[in-house]
């Protein structure tokens, strides 16, 4: 009888231990799938890094697309050297898309996994390409008319005045600070910086080098006019020194390039089961107001195409982004204004999004409506211009149409409406456009009598910003990197933080709406 219950002892511990070894058998077994199915959950993508900011990887596929990567503290490097720009590499990333949160002018795309150098390629051999050194730094030759703690500001030969934020590494050549009236060459990075003030100026490039211009040097340096007659001084004689030859300022160059906008404004729209707006309209006839103006933006009304309520159909502005923006050269410069609603064409699917012409029909978005990638495909394949500014107050709502209408009412929970998030992405087409809008997804745009006499706030300020309330440095000229700041600002304060505009794209922070 003690036999028996021996080995029943043993029966049941050698059970046990077959019934744990099945349980991790398991385990593994489960682990061993789930390895596998993550190849459906990431991607490779093989091209060359075009930019690099923080933790936002910009790499150019073959085929010419960009796509963006957030860089995470665990992704693995191998080698452990980082690449540079025009280096060719190899990401492997997860497919999931993550929140489009602002690193600098860069929205993040998808998480990296890991990057590698792409095959045949090592530090030693990648050199980055003649093309990609040229996008990432420029050459600007002028005068210094300002030099402030970390900043420097130099003329160009145009009258254009760019800024420059001078870091510790920065190498000037000879050793001595240049003064006020130098001929400078500047190399900087063409990645536009935080729009942070130092005293009146905003940074706006990064310095590689800073260097005399050809043929100059301090002891042939010559101060500007201006700075002479604080330098003249009186001997005991009581007569003057005779001022110093002064080298005639070179004729400023002829800008040859124009200035277009397209301007389009819906307050009332044909079905009238699409809530109306107050200043929609008003908004855009304003702004179209100012770009005429002398005393504002001087565009020639010929090359403004103003499009406000019945006007502003949906073949209208296709024609006016398609057609008649063509005419536009690579030199020139293209705005795009649109006051409106703006909206997913359901619920169901936030990721379709239409700006609303005129005649949107209220049960028929995705067919009437003005689709956000048509603006991108007149961006990429239309419009040659450089310099780009799309300006857009279209988040009134939470979603309009029927098919929100009838989530609503069945109290269903509605989605933030991700209009201000699209309109963000256009800026990643490429270099030189910059985007400006109303408000991010979880704000809508407001508008009343107290702001203007009836505007909606965002323009009601941009205006303000645009006639000289946002010229910082008293230059009578109101930059994008004097705007943008300014229209933050005011926009916030008035609405006490329910409304902040948003600026999305690589552009020239010292670029000006107006001519």
């Amino acid at each position: 009888m003690r036999a028996k219950v021996v080995l029943g002892k043993k029966g049941i511990t050698l059970l046990a231990v077959l019934w744990l070894f099945a349980i991790i058998s398991g385990e593994f077994g489960w682990r061993r799938q789930a390895v596998a199915s993550q190849s459906e959950d990431f991607k490779y993508l093989e091209g060359t890094l075009v930019h690099r900011i923080d933790k936002v990887l910009v790499v150019k596929s073959d085929d010419g697309q960009k796509i963006n990567f957030k860089v995470g503290r665990k992704t693995v490097f191998t080698p452990k050297a980082w690449p540079k720009i025009g280096d060719r590499i190899r990401v492997k990333y997860h497919t999931r898309v993550l929140t489009h949160k602002a690193i600098g002018n860069y929205f993040i795309g998808y998480e990296v996994e890991k990057v590698e150098y792409a095959a045949g390629v090592s530090p030693k051999t990648a050199v980055p390409s003649i093309a990609s050194q040229s996008e990432d730094f420029k050459y600007l030759e002028g005068t210094l008319v300002h030099l402030q703690k970390k900043i420097l500001v130099v003329k160009s030969d145009d009258g254009q005045k760019i800024n420059f934020k001078v870091g510790r590494k920065t190498v000037f050549t000879p050793k001595a600070w240049p003064k006020i009236g130098d001929r400078l060459k500047v190399k900087y990075h063409t990645r536009v910086l935080s729009h942070k003030a130092i005293g009146n100026y905003f940074i706006g490039y990064e310095v590689e080098k800073v260097e005399y211009a050809a043929g100059v040097s301090p002891k042939t340096a010559v101060l500007s006019p201006e700075i002479q007659k604080e330098k003249t001084t009186i001997p005991e004689s009581g007569r003057e020194h005779p001022k110093p030859s002064v080298k005639p300022p070179p004729l400023p160059r002829q800008d040859i390039s124009q200035h277009w906008a397209v301007i389009v404004g819906v307050s009332d729209y044909h079905d009238s089961r699409i809530p109306a707006l107050r200043y929609a309209a008003a908004d855009a006839q304003s702004f179209y107001n100012w770009l005429t103006s002398p005393d504002g933006g001087r565009y020639p009304p010929s090359r403004i195409k103003l499009l406000v309520n019945e006007q502003a159909t949906g073949s209208n502005i296709k024609e006016a982004l398609f057609v008649w923006l063509k005419q536009a050269i690579e030199e020139d410069m293209v705005i795009i204004f649109f006051a409106g609603h703006g909206s997913p064409d359901s619920p169901d699917s936030p990721e379709n999004l239409f700006l609303l012409p005129y005649d949107a029909q209220y049960d028929s978005i995705a067919t009437t409506g003005f689709p956000m990638w048509d603006i991108e495909t007149a961006l990429k394949r239309f419009i040659k211009a450089r310099k780009v500014v799309v300006i857009a107050d279209a988040c009134h709502a939470g979603g309009v149409g029927q098919g929100f209408d009838v989530a609503r009412r069945a109290n269903r929970a509605i989605k933030l409406n991700p209009i201000s998030s699209g309109l963000q992405n256009l800026s990643m087409i490429g270099a030189g456009v910059a985007v400006i809008s109303a408000s991010d997804d979880r704000q809508f745009s407001q508008e009343g009598e107290k702001w203007g006499g009836g505007h909606g706030v965002f323009t009601h300020f941009l205006l303000k910003g645009l006639k000289g309330e946002a010229d910082y440095n008293k230059d009578k000229r109101v930059s994008l990197g004097e705007l943008i700041p300014f229209l933050s600002e005011q926009v916030r304060r008035a609405t006490m933080n329910a409304q902040s505009p948003m600026v999305a794209g690589r552009f020239d922070p010292a670029l000006s709406i107006g001519r």
